[in-house]
């Protein structure tokens, strides 16, 4: 993926606060990365209300993809633009819309190539999410982060985590910044895996995480099970895996589980409520996230 030399670039313009669900279609359609760009036109009022989404896709038939693409359109999501562009311009050109921000009231995620001064009782995490998923700014993620840091002041004794789906390696870092001492984090795309790699590189003082690279079945990454497993991918992908999540988190432990939108969760537990026991819920306008305990 990274030996690509072009990408085909797509542009998007819908409400604020409808990027993420896009983007998770996107994903499901073969997107590569993407990044939101608050407030397409210079107005206040339309920087208060509407979203930019770029998503990169393979190089290939531009036509042929926005054929493809037309499906998402509706009154409120344009499909602006798509064009073919050097690999080199989308390696910096998200950059500038990555600015450290508070996941939790604990933790702020800084890019490597921005400052920024700690206030008393904030912890840094350095993340560049290069191509892999997981900046930190979706619902998802702050879903898990916030049910991370409950579990840390909940359940104490709870020492591994298994982050499932690891992207940038951002669940597996805020884990050990919140007290885990075993962190595992597993991904079946290369590019997460090295961007992962390159991110436990930027936080020396977070050591020790490991990363496994799979292809695509978790009992080829010889993993052991853990007290506490976040999985953040999509609904049908939990359900799919639902009896091997089962069987990585520790008695007593715990399971998280995020990605779900709102038309999928009741699959989630259908699956996952005759087995375990559902504890708390998150959830946006968009996206929910349960918390699992195993009995």
């Amino acid at each position: 993926m990274t030996n690509q030399p072009h990408w085909l670039e797509s542009r998007w313009q819908l409400p604020k606060g409808e990027a993420e669900i896009l983007a998770a279609h996107l994903e499901l359609m073969g997107c590569l990365g993407s990044y939101e760009v608050l407030g397409v036109d210079d107005n206040e009022e339309a920087k208060r209300v509407n979203a930019e989404l770029v998503a990169y896709f393979p190089d290939g038939d531009s036509a042929g993809l926005k054929k493809r693409l037309e499906v998402l359109l509706d009154d409120h999501t344009e499909l602006k633009s798509i064009e073919r562009l050097p690999q080199g311009d989308w390696a910096t050109a998200w950059k500038k819309y990555f600015k450290p921000f508070a996941l939790t009231p604990e933790i702020v995620i800084r890019p490597s190539w921005e400052t920024y001064e700690a206030k008393p009782g904030e912890r840094i995490v350095v993340l560049d999410p290069g191509m892999a998923f997981g900046t930190g700014q979706h619902d998802t993620t702050r879903f898990c982060a916030e049910f991370l840091c409950e579990v840390r002041r909940t359940h104490p004794h709870l020492q591994s985590l298994l982050d499932i789906g690891c992207g940038s390696g951002i669940l597996s870092f805020i884990g050990r910044t919140m007290g885990f001492t075993d962190v595992v984090g597993v991904d079946n795309d290369s590019a997460a895996f090295e961007t992962s790699q390159e991110n436990l590189e930027r936080n020396p003082n977070l050591a020790p995480v490991s990363f496994r690279l799979t292809d695509g079945s978790l009992k080829d990454c010889d993993i052991k099970p853990a007290d506490v497993v976040v999985a953040n991918i999509i609904a049908e992908a939990l359900c799919e895996m639902r009896d091997t999540l089962m069987s990585l988190v520790k008695p007593g432990g715990l399971l998280i589980l995020s990605g779900i939108l709102p038309e999928r969760s009741q699959m989630v537990h259908d699956a996952f409520d005759p087995v375990m026991k559902r504890v708390t819920h998150h959830a946006s306008p968009h996206w929910h996230a349960d918390l699992y305990s195993h009995l």
